[in-house]
């Protein structure tokens, strides 16, 4: 699943879509600089892809998180309380 965003600026333009025409969410520009509008709006649209990546980093029962898809193609270590984080993020998606 891929997320779009539409054109800018999103505060005139504020609607993610999945695919061509299916709205995904409308954002409130109540009350946000534009600056904040424009980040919240590229986080909203890159949010299954950032939980498809954070899903991909695998946990040891040691408690190490393992990125299988690094610049340099080892298994770097990522301690906590990182990879603490990296799960409850992940919980909060609602993914276990």
């Amino acid at each position: 699943m891929k997320w779009s965003r539409n054109i800018k600026p999103v505060s005139k333009y504020s609607v993610i879509y999945e695919g061509r025409n299916r709205h995904v969410c409308v954002l409130s520009t109540g009350g946000w600089s534009p600056e904040e509008l424009e980040r919240n709006c590229n986080i909203i649209a890159a949010a299954p892809e950032l939980l498809e990546a954070a899903c991909a980093a695998g946990v040891t029962p040691e408690g190490y998180c393992f990125c299988s898809k690094n610049r340099i193609g080892d298994n770097s270590k990522i301690h906590e309380p990182e990879c603490r984080d990296l799960r409850a993020a992940i919980a909060k998606a609602g993914v276990t």
